[in-house]
């Protein structure tokens, strides 16, 4: 008996050391897991970053729209035109670049718009030149104004010539008030105690705003309604970074025509 569990206990001794003996020498099967365990990390983690640096690019990249929209601000410049009509010169601008997609619907809206009253005969035998100036200018619409004085040897006195064109951009159409804002009885009280441009006194300013507060809401609604149409208005926009501008014609004593500026 005491040799059987001896023969037992031998036996289980040698299996316990070759069990050592094995795993003692193999030991690059523990490394290799190891190896296999981070090389799967490494992995999981430069695929995360893959990803990450793949969405941070697109989120860099302009949305297409802005892009054109800031390509077109690039392209349109204009150049400085003139007209002749008799002893009567009118400055005008016109995109420079033939290319811009609008350029031909553009110029042709801005040269009607400058020499309407010469070519339909409103100034015939009066002298004078017409300057223009860019009042505003982004990537959706462009603001000129015309001033000018018209003089004649068949009139007491000269004439303020003040009008205006607005054109967008991105259509080639021109852009009137009630392309802007609402013309309504609202609008009329704002016009109203709108701020009066002008260089002359305070006093001068004042009689302004007495005689457009004279005139009947109801006069100024249909005038400003239809501002901007050459052949039925004597109102006219322009626009600024900060304000609208409406020119609107009065009696000679007090110019001809009146700025007032209305913030939006």
């Amino acid at each position: 008996m005491l040799f059987q569990k001896l023969m037992i206990a031998g036996m289980v001794s040698l299996l316990f050391l070759s069990a050592c003996s094995t795993e003692k020498s193999n030991p690059s099967s523990s490394v290799d897991h190891n190896d296999e365990v981070a090389e799967s990390q490494q992995q999981e983690e430069t695929g995360k970053q893959d990803s990450v640096e793949t969405t941070t690019q697109d989120d860099q990249d302009p949305a297409e729209g802005t892009k054109e929209a800031a390509d077109a601000a690039e392209l349109v410049n204009f150049v400085k035109k003139q007209y002749t009509k008799g002893e009567i010169k009118v400055d005008y601008p016109q995109i420079a670049n033939p290319d811009f997609v609008q350029a031909e619907n553009i110029n042709e809206v801005i040269v009607r718009g400058a020499t309407y009253f010469f070519e339909n005969g409103l100034y015939e035998g009066y002298t004078g030149e017409i300057k223009f100036e860019t009042t505003f200018q982004d990537e959706e619409v462009a603001s000129f104004l015309y001033q000018g004085l018209l003089t004649s040897t068949n009139q007491m006195y000269p004439i303020n010539l003040s009008y205006s064109t607005i054109v967008n951009l991105q259509t080639g159409e021109k852009v009137t008030l009630s392309d802007l804002v609402t013309v309504d009885e609202a609008f009329v009280d704002k016009f109203k105690q709108g701020k009066i441009l002008s260089d002359e006194s305070e006093e001068y300013s004042n009689e302004v705003k007495n005689y457009i507060s004279s005139l009947g809401n109801e006069q100024l609604l249909n005038e400003l309604s239809k501002a901007d149409n050459m052949d039925s208005s004597s109102a006219f926009t322009y626009v600024t970074d900060d304000s609208i501008v409406v020119i609107l014609g009065v009696p000679h004593a007090l110019g001809d025509f009146v700025q007032v500026e209305i913030a939006r």
